[in-house]
């Protein structure tokens, strides 16, 4: 498929060139790449991609003993 004669596979409006998860048809805003549990760390960078967390910990809790 295109988008205004370039390539985007997955038809979330995000050419090719700009979409970093160009087979997931996401929001725009999210570079075209789901967050499952909506910390706002995409889910191809995430670590712990169904767990709440912060980018300094990779998108996982912090382990207690």
């Amino acid at each position: 498929m295109e988008n205004n004669g370039f390539p985007d596979s997955d038809e979330d409006g995000l050419i090719e060139s700009e979409d970093n998860c160009t087979n997931e048809k996401v929001a725009i805003d999210n570079d075209g790449c789901p967050w499952s549990d909506g910390d706002a760390i995409t889910d191809n960078e995430d670590k712990c991609p169904e767990e709440v967390s912060t980018i300094e910990n990779s998108g996982c809790p912090f382990l207690t003993e």
